[in-house]
């Protein structure tokens, strides 16, 4: 239960979205939070009716994924409501394609654009203080107001950063550790986020990650966080009994050295995985890999850019490495592929049934969501139409995350009240997909 009286004078809230779980969060929120030298207290929504905003004075709240943004104009409008003199700070890629739109035509006073550690800290600070904000970068806000998109994350900064620290969120360290406490050995996409890099290094066509779009959407290239910091993370959370597997959607092992990687898994770690390997890894990386944690889901990729290309992967390479996850009884492969080069492609439809054929790989088609995602302008912003597409989107409009919503929440029930039968309905789920993508486009 939330007690009001102690209501701090800053509030982070994530807002409303059609997403799997509400226990979703953009993986640097925690480190930007932290940053903030005044307490912060984190909320969803449904919460805030029984938190004092008569005593906030700052909400900051996330518009990263463009799922979230009608959510968060709801939030802002609801905020304004109840006490107009609330200062409104937002960010995350969405909020930073945005920004000029947002705050001419919401309640939203800020947008913090493109990397949010040293300018959210800064701002939350000098508008505590009653200090000049000018000199703050990458900041648009309302009557015309634009300082320079001057900070890009550095090495240093994501060294810094402290990804793992949630207490500032009651309620959805709550969430998520319930899921970890039932989870059945198929981990779900939820936190804890490996963060091994910001800026993905491959440059995969069709998505708002590949390094191209974020030269442009952020002002910079990838950022390494190094190994050794790597590893210390993995270490904290295979520390904390709390914590039963990781996520790693953005794979480090294909860009750290030989020596990196061997030292990351040179000790076992008491977590379940789900890793996305970008390309196939060396045999021996890879059984270094599988034998430092204690199973999970491991995710390979059809082509060498992620499955958003039709170079396909060497396909006795990819038999051989998924062979080697299967030799592993509590590791489950899986290869993600797009159904519309499985449509037009002889040679990608033959090659991915022969790989299904020598492994009984399950499949996973990662094309659904293509086109989706807000994309810049040669100015690096969005525009109106844009804008008002994503507005749509967010609000449920051809929402085609409904059903996969219920299946991962349905998901979670059984993981809870029938573990048994946790992995092997997953198991015939992705079967089914199996069979129904490779005799439809035969």
């Amino acid at each position: 239960m939330i007690n009001c009286h102690n209501t701090p004078a800053i509030i982070y809230v994530h807002p409303k979205t059609p997403m799997l779980f509400r226990c979703m969060l953009p993986m640097s929120v925690p480190a930007i939070i932290n940053r903030i030298s005044y307490p912060v207290v984190g909320y969803y929504p449904d919460e805030l009716r029984l938190v004092d905003l008569n005593k906030v004075k700052i909400v900051l709240m996330d518009i990263h994924w463009y799922l979230s943004l009608n959510g968060a104009l709801e939030l802002a409008a609801y905020i304004k409501e109840k006490r107009s003199k609330i200062i409104i700070i937002a960010g995350g890629l969405t909020a930073s394609l945005f920004a000029d739109i947002l705050v001419k035509n919401t309640p939203i006073d800020y947008i913090i654009r493109g990397d949010g550690e040293i300018p959210t800290a800064r701002l939350v600070d000098e508008l505590m203080n009653g200090k000049n904000i000018e000199t703050i970068p990458n900041l648009v806000g309302k009557h015309e107001f634009v300082t320079p998109w001057s900070f890009k994350l550095s090495q240093e900064e994501i060294n810094f950063n402290k990804y793992y620290d949630i207490n500032f969120f009651p309620s959805f360290k709550h969430d998520t550790y319930k899921i970890h406490k039932f989870n059945s050995g198929w981990p779900v996409s939820i936190f804890p986020y490996l963060m091994s890099f910001r800026g993905c290094p491959v440059d995969c066509q069709n998505c708002v990650g590949g390094m191209s779009e974020q030269l442009m959407q952020f002002k910079r290239g990838p950022v390494f966080r190094t190994a050794e910091n790597v590893k210390r993370d993995l270490e904290f959370l295979s520390d904390n009994k709390s914590i039963t597997f990781a996520n790693n959607h953005i794979d480090y092992v294909a860009f750290y050295e030989d020596k990196d990687v061997q030292s990351l898994f040179s000790r076992r770690y008491r977590l379940r995985i789900q890793h996305d390997f970008i390309k196939v890894p060396q045999k021996n990386i890879l059984e270094m890999f599988l034998n430092s944690f204690s199973g999970g889901t491991i995710w390979f990729s059809m082509d060498k850019y992620h499955s958003t290309s039709e170079i396909i992967e060497n396909p006795e390479k990819l038999i051989e490495a998924i062979k080697i996850v299967k030799s592993k009884k509590s590791y489950y492969p899986l290869i993600y592929y797009a159904r519309r080069y499985l449509k037009a492609n002889k040679e990608y439809r033959a090659a991915l049934k022969y790989v299904v054929k020598k492994t009984n790989c399950s499949l996973y088609y990662s094309d659904f969501f293509w086109g989706d995602a807000p994309l810049p302008n040669k100015e690096g912003n969005g525009d109106m139409s844009e804008y008002a597409r994503c507005m749509a989107m967010s609000q449920g409009q051809g929402n085609k995350f409904k059903a996969p919503k219920l299946l991962a929440n349905g998901g979670l029930l059984v993981d809870r009240f029938l573990p048994c039968l946790s992995i092997p309905i997953r198991q015939l789920i992705y079967k089914c997909q199996n069979n129904l993508s490779l005799s439809f486009f035969k």
